[in-house]
């Protein structure tokens, strides 16, 4: 359990010896009449027993998706491609935004501002733009590198394709084709939330980085893309090119991925 950074407390004291003993003996005396609570502080979990005289132990352990699972870096990544490949999709939910929460930024340009994380360029921000009355997803090539942006943050058009290659542990690889709104609902429905920056946006290719954050679990996947900003008007001729690394820990993508961006 050390290795794990996994705490039992009796009381407000850690007991490390007959820990097993003791554990059995505060597990036996809960019933159904017992308190439990859990709560997540940073990247930490606490889950907190009483008994009926209020005696309490705790069990601390971090939010680390190898601990939670059970499983390595290399049954996750397996496990993530295979529930990729097999996953139905999601079913399109039209986009509803209240015009008091938009700000007007450019020429027909309106921000719905998100949140950040870590960086203020790494952002879950969403564009539009005034139709008839109506505010629209923003696909403007003029406005390549917010439109892009929208993608991720937004509802991708089905008919746009990333060429996805999967980086694995050991220097290994896959390479596949999937609907780019295919691979960000799996995402979204397995907990994580979507953050998107754009580097660079020039008149031939848009590169960027999209940060899939699970809080609950201690990980992020972490997408490097670049596309073509003709696929705002011919999103069935380009594809977006995109490296893939998965189950990265929080900490690390903190310590390593902004570390030369602040």
């Amino acid at each position: 359990m050390n290795e794990d950074k996994v705490q039992i407390l009796f009381g407000n004291k850690t007991r490390k010896q007959h820990l097993r003993k003791q554990l059995a003996e505060a597990v036996s005396a809960l019933n159904r009449n017992s308190s439990f609570t859990i709560d997540m502080t940073g990247n930490n979990y606490t889950m907190a027993y009483a008994d009926d005289e209020n005696k309490v132990f705790k069990i601390h352990f971090p939010a680390n998706h190898q601990l939670l699972s059970g499983m390595n870096k290399k049954e996750s990544e397996q496990f993530f491609y295979t529930s990729l490949t097999s996953f139905p999709g999601a079913p399109c939910i039209e986009d509803t935004v209240d015009a008091r929460t938009l700000e007007k930024i450019g020429e027909n340009c309106y921000l719905q501002k998100g949140e950040t994380y870590q960086i203020e360029a790494m952002n879950t921000n969403r564009y539009y733009t005034l139709q008839n009355g109506n505010y629209l997803q923003l696909a403007d090539t003029l406005q390549a590198g917010r439109s892009v942006q929208n993608l991720f943050t937004m509802q991708a058009d089905n008919r746009i394709e990333a060429n996805v290659t999967l980086r694995l542990y050991g220097q290994k690889k896959i390479d596949f084709s999937i609907p780019l709104h295919k691979l960000l609902e799996f995402c979204r429905a397995n907990g994580c939330k979507v953050f998107a920056g754009i580097e660079s946006a020039g008149a031939s290719s848009i590169k960027g980085t999209a940060i899939l954050l699970n809080q609950a679990q201690g990980y992020s996947h972490t997408m490097s893309f670049e596309v073509d900003p003709r696929i705002l008007n011919r999103p069935e001729a380009y594809k977006i090119k995109t490296d893939l690394y998965t189950f990265a820990p929080v900490h690390n993508i903190e310590s390593i991925f902004f570390e030369n961006q602040r």
